[in-house]
C-alpha cells in the first residue's frame, strides 16, 4: 500500500485508488481473523440467520392468500381481493424488464386503465387509493387529491376502459393468475391500512 505523506501531522485525502486499495487490505485483514478466530465465523453466522428469522416474522404478520386477506378485511373485503387481482394482473400484462405477453391491448394502455381502475375501486367504499395527487397552493400549503377514477370519464371512454380491463384480467385468469404472491397481497392490505389510518376509511370491527 502507498504510503500517505502526511502535511501539518493530518493525513492528506486518499485518491480513489488509494481508497480501493486500502478496502482491499481490511477485507483481507477481516477475512484472515475470521481464518484465525472461528468464533468470528460463527457469530456472523449466527447474526445472518437472525436476520433472514426476523424478515420472515414480518412477511408472515401480514395475509399470504387471498383468503387470508378477505377474512382481516372485515366489510372492504371484496374491495381488498379486487385491488390485488387488479394489480397482480396488470403486473403481469405491463413488466417493466421482461417482454410483455400477446395482449389484445397495449401496455401503456392496460397500465392507464387499470390505474383509474384500483383508484375506483376505493372510491367507491369512500377511499382515495394510494395514487393522489399533491397540488401546491400559492400559499405555499400542500394538498393532497384523490386521484382520477374511472367515473372522471366520459360515458364512451369510459365503457372502453371497463372493456380493456375486463379483457386483460381474462387473458391474465387464462394464464394462471400469475402474481398473487406476497408483494401484491401486502400492497393491498397495506392499502387498506392507510385509508384507515388517514381517516377516509371507518376501521375494521372487531
Amino acid at each position: 500500500m502507498p504510503k500517505i505523506k502526511k502535511r501539518g501531522g493530518q493525513k492528506s485525502p486518499l485518491t480513489p485508488k488509494q481508497r480501493k486499495i486500502a478496502a482491499t487490505a481490511r477485507a483481507v485483514r477481516r477475512a484472515a481473523e475470521r481464518d484465525a478466530d472461528p468464533t468470528i465465523a460463527e457469530r456472523e453466522a449466527w447474526l445472518a440467520r437472525k436476520v433472514e428469522a426476523l424478515a420472515q416474522a414480518r412477511t408472515q404478520q401480514w395475509p399470504q392468500t387471498l383468503d387470508d386477506i378477505a377474512g382481516r378485511s372485515g366489510p372492504y373485503a371484496d374491495t381488498v381481493v379486487a385491488v390485488a387481482k387488479a394489480r397482480a394482473a396488470c403486473l403481469w400484462a405491463t413488466p417493466w424488464q421482461q417482454p410483455a405477453p400477446a395482449l389484445t391491448n397495449s401496455r401503456e394502455v392496460i397500465s392507464q386503465c387499470f390505474d383509474l381502475y384500483r383508484a375506483q375501486l376505493w372510491r367507491d367504499v369512500g377511499g382515495w387509493g394510494p395514487h393522489g395527487e399533491y397540488v401546491i397552493h400559492d400559499s405555499g400549503d400542500v394538498e393532497k387529491l384523490p386521484a382520477p377514477v374511472l367515473d372522471d370519464l366520459s360515458e364512451d371512454s369510459r365503457c372502453e376502459a371497463m372493456r380493456v380491463i375486463a379483457e386483460t384480467q381474462a387473458e391474465w385468469e387464462a394464464a394462471g393468475c400469475p402474481g398473487l404472491d406476497h408483494s401484491n397481497l401486502h400492497f393491498a392490505f397495506r392499502s387498506l391500512e392507510i385509508e384507515i389510518a388517514d381517516g377516509r376509511l371507518a376501521p375494521i370491527p372487531e
